[in-house]
C-alpha cells in the first residue's frame, strides 16, 4: 500500500511556493512536505486537520512535494 504521493515542480525565478492540500478529515489525514533537489526538507505542515498549507520562498530549481497519508484508508485529497 502506497501512503505517499510525490510531485515535482520546476521554478524559473525566485518566488514563493504555496501548496495546499484539502481533504475530509473524518476520512483521512495527511501531512505536506517540500524538499529541494538534494532531498533536504525545506518546509512541512503536519498534525491533524484540513487544510494543510506550505508557503516557502524558493530560488530557481526543481522541488519535490510529498503528500504523506498518516491515517485513514479512504478519502481523496485535492492539491493546489
Amino acid at each position: 500500500i502506497d501512503f505517499d504521493d510525490y510531485f515535482l515542480i520546476t521554478v524559473d525565478c525566485p518566488t514563493t511556493v504555496t501548496v495546499q492540500a484539502t481533504f475530509t478529515a473524518s476520512e483521512m489525514d495527511l501531512d505536506l512536505y517540500l524538499y529541494n533537489q538534494f532531498d533536504s526538507l525545506l518546509a512541512s505542515q503536519t498534525g491533524l486537520g484540513s487544510p494543510k498549507t506550505i508557503n516557502f520562498a524558493v530560488n530557481p530549481g526543481t522541488y519535490k512535494i510529498r503528500a504523506g497519508k498518516t491515517s485513514g484508508w479512504g478519502g481523496n485529497y485535492t492539491l493546489n
